[in-house]
């Protein structure tokens, strides 16, 4: 093999090295974006505030977010969807803030 040859040899296998190296290390950084699952019923997003990095913080059922830019969860809630599954958000009249409370199951009528 000739002087030339050896040396495009080498250039070939260092950009082949350096296509490899690209390709591996761009492949680590490589984020997959998959869908979280939905919160049970009841747990409210509110805000990042000192969240671990891409998370939200939770409002637990029976609490509703007050203001996201803090992730202030306060007992309370504005309608069905801050209450368990079990339970449905009941206020007074005028109010904007309810409890939540747990829903009465009646029976299913008995037909004869």
């Amino acid at each position: 093999m000739t002087d030339e040859g050896r040396k495009m040899r080498r250039v070939m296998r260092s950009v082949l090295g350096s296509v490899l190296l690209v390709a591996v290390t761009s492949s680590v950084g490589c984020i997959i974006d998959i869908p979280l699952e939905e919160p049970e019923q009841g747990y409210t997003e509110c805000g990042d505030f000192l969240a671990p990095h891409g998370d939200m913080n939770m409002c637990q059922p029976g609490q509703y977010c007050e203001d996201p830019t803090f992730s202030d969860c306060v007992e309370g809630c504005l309608s069905n969807v801050n209450c368990a599954e079990d339970q449905r958000c009941v206020k007074a009249d005028g109010t904007n803030i309810g409890t939540c409370q747990a829903e009465i199951k009646r029976p299913a009528s008995n037909p004869r």
